[in-house]
């Protein structure tokens, strides 16, 4: 990615978010967001994406196996926070050892006969290719030819393309590009209801496509007063057999939904909540 502007001093490293990399999800559980049984997912790697002069590097933690259940919520996060801490500390005290500028990829190794801790590039992960549920109906750009402006997280940051102040969704590991290709999966389908941002251009890297350039999100959040756009969205999405699907165990965010122009549209960063479903011919959501 271009790093011209990322608003922060070059010299300065920013951890951008924490991923999960769940080992023991089937493909199918893992498309659909849905983790079945709490006893078959107890180990998983921390991913920790840094940037650096505008430069993202992403170090892969070990293998963790988890004590607690995956449905013990709680617990389980606290598990998670503890282990990703002492991860992060390690890695910071191991920084110096590797160039952020120019890694990308890099490992976070155990040698349990020297009994230290070792950081070692590597290449990154081809991120699973699903271009079987993928349509492409949009410009294809090369990260390249994005300026960053600013991240909000690790995986969507503000950013500049054809001189216009975009969002942009961007994945450097499987959980992310998940996200994206549901994403892009909800734009297709309700392009011409309104109901959303446009999204202006496929984002590539060496020819697969790894994310989305989306116009800026704005807007007030959802109020009392707007129960009639509510109604007026979720009819056109009925009528479209699009849904909305909160898994097990997680709640809608307030800003889920902004008014915008008079429009009641789906803030982007939550689209991966919403499905698509085909139908034989004749049937609709509204006949099931």
């Amino acid at each position: 990615m271009n790093s011209r502007r990322t608003g922060v001093s070059d010299d300065v490293i920013t951890l951008l978010g924490i991923s999960t990399i769940w080992c023991d999800l089937t493909e199918d559980e893992f498309r659909k967001r849905d983790f079945g049984p709490s006893e078959d997912h107890n180990r998983a790697i921390s991913t920790y994406c840094l940037l650096k002069g505008g430069h993202v590097t992403v170090i892969q933690g070990p293998v963790r196996a988890y004590a607690t259940r995956f449905d013990d919520m709680e617990a389980r996060t606290l598990e998670s926070e503890r282990g990703d801490l002492k991860e992060l500390e390690i890695v910071q005290s191991l920084l110096d050892t590797i160039s952020l500028d120019s890694t990308y990829w890099a490992h976070l190794r155990y040698d349990e006969k020297a009994e230290k801790y070792s950081l070692t590039p590597g290449k990154r992960p081809i991120l699973t290719d699903w271009y079987d549920e993928f349509p492409v109906f949009l410009p294809l750009v090369p990260e390249e030819d994005i300026e960053l402006v600013k991240f909000l997280n690790h995986e969507v940051a503000e950013g500049v393309w054809n001189g216009k102040l975009v969002d942009v969704y961007i994945a450097y590991e499987d959980e992310v590009q998940a996200i994206i290709v549901k994403s892009t999966n909800i734009f297709y389908h309700s392009q011409h209801l309104n109901i959303t941002f446009r999204p202006l251009a496929h984002i590539t890297r060496k020819s697969m496509i790894v994310g989305l350039i989306v116009e800026k999100t704005r807007g007030r959040p959802l109020e009392y007063r707007d129960r009639t756009l509510m109604y007026e969205t979720f009819n056109k999405m009925q009528e479209n057999d699009l849904i909305m699907y909160i898994p097990p165990r997680m709640e809608p965010s307030p800003d889920m939904f902004l008014v915008c122009d008079g429009v009641l549209r789906i803030n982007p960063y939550h689209l991966c909540f919403f499905e698509h479903l085909n139908f034989e011919p004749g049937k609709t959501v509204e006949n099931m």
